[in-house]
């Protein structure tokens, strides 16, 4: 259980704060609580939404009612004491919030960060090239958007970048700097400055991932069309490289070929979609395993939705089924899907409770 502390900002016009304890149920490893042992007094960060609530009962039981407060993404924590409780048998890993110290620790970040990538040019190689494009890198990666966008402006003065490698780098990772800020028409500029780079070094990933960026692009502004042309001609491509970056990229297109669609009542096309979605990510747990978890996130963040995953993959497999009136065959996804969710170690309940009542109906029928 995680006893979790945050300031609540009270009375706002006196400037008071009080400390408030909530919780946190979940299951983890013997080797993440190790883990956390090691990090007490240290800091630690979330990679997702975290839930809590003021009741240590609902949090035991996993149940999350409206008393619930919600932990940014990204938020930081610092590791108080992990303790085991005989009484409660379970564990307490207590946790602070550091909120002011995160522009300190986001400062050290980006430089250690910047640090590590400069040791990574090789000898010979231009530095005042390669610091726009690691500095944008890093401050894509923390989330600082139009910091990213507005470095490299300011660096666009002084030095102007021959090298067409890091040209292509710098260009995919403005385009999605755009794309976060939603101003599509420059990502959509400079994710097709990429593309043409990554085409005259027929780099076939690379020009795959950019198509997908495409259709991302457009997808954020409705155009389905122009959605599954780009969508079509990234399979295409990610098809001729059957390495982990090519199947997971494959796997990307199709989940959301799958969504676009279904969301235009096509179910036979999105069943078609969905399913070879599947099957590449039967292929790639298999063949890639280890490498295929960085990929499998990287390229996921691209749709900048957190619901991408084999377990909705399932639940809109058992959707489409249930709209056509196959009932059995909803409940067979439904059940996969509701059993994927009941293994993770983060569980969602309201996840789980949604697949619950969904395959409740199909028995109704």
């Amino acid at each position: 259980m995680l006893n979790l502390k945050h300031d609540e900002q009270q009375q706002p016009q006196q400037k008071q704060r009080k400390l408030e304890k909530v919780y946190r149920g979940l299951r983890v490893t013997d080797a993440e609580i190790e883990e956390l042992k090691l990090n007490v007094g240290r800091i630690i960060s979330t990679n997702g939404f975290l839930s809590a609530t003021p009741s240590s009962a609902i949090a035991k039981i996993y149940i999350q009612d409206e008393q619930e407060v919600l932990f940014d993404l990204g938020t930081i924590f610092r590791v108080l004491n992990v303790t085991y409780s005989d009484h409660r048998r379970l564990w307490i890993v207590s946790l602070i919030t550091t909120a002011d110290d995160d522009n300190d620790i986001q400062n050290k970040y980006i430089t250690n960060r910047r640090y590590n990538e400069m040791l990574k040019i090789p000898v010979g190689k231009n530095i005042d090239q390669q610091l726009p494009y690691i500095f944008v890198s890093v401050l894509n990666e923390i989330g600082l958007y139009e910091n990213a966008i507005s470095f490299y402006e300011d660096s666009l003065q002084f030095n102007i970048i021959n090298d067409a490698e890091l040209n292509q780098k710098l260009y995919q990772d403005l385009g999605i700097a755009y794309l976060y800020v939603k101003k599509y028409d420059l990502a959509q500029k400079y994710t097709m400055n990429a593309y043409d780079l990554a085409c005259e070094k027929h780099n076939t990933n690379d020009i795959a991932a950019c198509l997908a960026r495409l259709a991302i692009v457009h997808m954020k502004q409705g155009e389905h069309d122009s959605v599954l042309f780009y969508f079509e001609q990234a399979i295409q491509k990610s098809m001729t490289g059957q390495d982990g970056q090519g199947f997971c990229a494959l796997l990307m297109c199709h989940y959301h070929m799958g969504e676009i669609y279904y969301d235009i009542d096509n179910y036979t096309y999105a069943d078609k979609h969905y399913r070879r979605a599947l099957k590449i990510y039967d292929i790639i747990k298999e063949k890639h395993f280890k490498k295929v978890l960085m990929l499998y996130d990287k390229f996921s963040s691209f749709s900048f939705d957190s619901n991408f995953g084999i377990i909705e993959i399932n639940e809109e497999i058992g959707k489409l089924f249930h709209e056509l009136g196959q009932y059995d065959s909803a409940i067979e996804y439904f059940s996969i899907a509701l059993k994927l969710a009941n293994d993770k170690t983060n569980k969602n309940v309201y996840l789980i409770a949604r697949l619950y009542n969904v395959i409740g109906r199909c028995y109704q029928y």
